[in-house]
């Protein structure tokens, strides 16, 4: 009952076509209706007389001429200030204009029905019928509701999406269909939802991004990251292990031997930073022996229950960072047996380690199939690109999911985009300040790390029990 009464907005109709122009006409009305009455007090008992003697005095006639260009100019601009603030603030005009913009897109895309109808003179005329297509605005969102009824236009209203996100510069976040209609919800000013470095929150089950954006990386497990050189991907990893050493444990893998190997010189992070592919596979290896570790240690709680997380079980996640996984790859080389043994932990830790809150967060230039399966790359939950990359690099990064977007680039440092199973929607990472220290943030870090060995057991039967953990754990 509540859907068949549910309002979707307003229907765009062909007036729309110059409904903005309307809008301004109705603004002026009143004050031209003043001018025509200046006109009439001061102007017309002057030009009057002249009109009758057929003689012109145009002396007596420049002052008031002027008078009046003057407050036809002041109201100009004034109508023009008014309507240009209305749209930078998103106000009344802006959704004047959109209505106006979806009106023409129908009449030049001839996506209406032609009906004819017989007027009183018995004459034949045409018809313009807009199919019902509503818009609807909210707080930074806009609704756009299309029939999808299997009739004339039904394709061409699936496939609208990427031409909204052009025409008003916006990111369609969610696409909704139900019963003859598909709704496309757009969000507006992406860039005023991100946040400041110092404004990021986190738990152990989840870390805010931006306004609007959590990862909750014990439901959506592991994190892709893709971008180019110069697009905020090192910063963004540093805010990730500033805010989740917080909660849990961080390794860092940095092949390059960059800017990440820096933060093995602090304090909290000595032994948690690694370089080159032989100690990298240490590390990854010694993730999965945690893993197993947890498992074995869930497995002896005594309110052990099946389908549970670690966050049941009250136990700090677990990361392992990896930058450069390109870089990595090629180091590895073709070596099939070292290549082998190296992605072994990989695959273990992708495929198993949400239950036990071990995760992954890799970084690359490119997802490429050569340096990733993409099997493995289907189990990333989370996706983000960062800064500039081509269409072939979006489709790598974010599959199926890229084909629906229309992914455009700036020069915006951290911006990119976010996908979680949906729609990959526009995304900042946090913004950081001139005078923000990474070193101070990391070097005041308080790590947390726990210690999982099984309880009450001997060592012979916690080895015993992590070897059939490793060999019956399914898949």
């Amino acid at each position: 009952m509540l859907n068949f009464f549910k309002y979707r907005g307003i229907r765009i109709r062909k007036f729309h076509c110059w409904i903005y122009q309307y809008y301004l006409f109705l603004m002026a009305f009143p004050f031209l209706l003043g001018i025509c009455y200046f006109f009439y007090l001061y102007i017309f008992p002057i030009v009057k007389p002249m009109m009758e003697q057929n003689s012109f005095d145009y002396q007596r006639l420049v002052f008031p001429s002027l008078v009046l260009v003057f407050v036809l100019s002041i109201l100009f601009f004034g109508l023009m200030m008014i309507r240009r603030i209305s749209v930078v603030r998103g106000g009344f005009f802006l959704r004047v204009l959109h209505r106006q913009m979806l009106a023409r897109m129908i009449m030049s895309r001839q996506l209406y029905d032609h009906k004819r109808r017989k007027t009183m003179e018995n004459q034949v005329k045409e018809v313009i019928k807009f199919p019902p297509i509503y818009y609807r605005q909210k707080i930074n969102l806009v609704e756009l509701t299309f029939p999808t009824d299997g009739k004339r236009y039904h394709e061409q209203f699936l496939r609208i999406s990427p031409i909204l996100e052009q025409m008003f510069v916006a990111d369609v976040c969610e696409q909704r269909s139900e019963l003859g209609k598909t709704t496309y919800e757009l969000v507006m000013g992406v860039l005023t939802n991100r946040i400041c470095i110092r404004d990021v929150t986190v738990t152990k089950d989840s870390i805010t991004l931006m306004k609007g954006v959590t990862w909750c990386f014990s439901s959506s497990p592991h994190m892709l990251i893709g971008g180019g050189t110069g697009g905020g991907k090192t910063y963004f990893l540093f805010t990730l292990i500033i805010y989740l050493s917080q909660v849990g444990t961080v390794y860092v893998c940095d092949p390059k031997a960059a800017d990440l190997l820096s933060v093995g010189e602090l304090a909290p992070f000595k032994n948690h930073v690694f370089t080159g592919a032989k100690r990298i596979k240490r590390c990854l290896e010694d993730a999965e022996k945690e893993m197993l570790k947890r498992f074995a240690y869930m497995k002896t709680r005594p309110n052990y229950t099946w389908g549970k997380d670690y966050t049941f079980y009250e136990m700090c996640p677990y990361f392992v960072v990896v930058d450069e996984w390109g870089a990595l790859m090629g180091e590895v080389g073709k070596d099939y047996k070292f290549r082998k043994e190296f992605m072994s932990p990989v695959t273990q830790i992708i495929l198993k380690g949400r239950q036990a809150g071990v995760f992954l967060i890799l970084a690359t230039q490119r997802p490429d199939t050569e340096d990733l399966d993409g099997k493995l790359r289907d189990q990333f939950n989370v996706r983000v690109s960062l800064g500039k990359l081509e269409e072939i690099g979006y489709h790598m990064l974010f599959g199926k999911a890229s084909e629906k977007k229309n992914f455009f680039n700036n020069n915006a440092r951290g911006r990119g985009y976010y996908g979680d199973g949906d729609l990959p929607s526009e995304f900042y990472s946090p913004l950081v300040p001139s005078d923000f220290s990474f070193k101070e943030a990391l070097s005041s870090v308080r790590m947390m790390e726990e210690d999982y060995s099984p309880l009450g057991i001997t060592e012979e039967e916690q080895t015993q029990l992590m070897n059939e953990l490793k060999q019956n754990e399914t898949i």
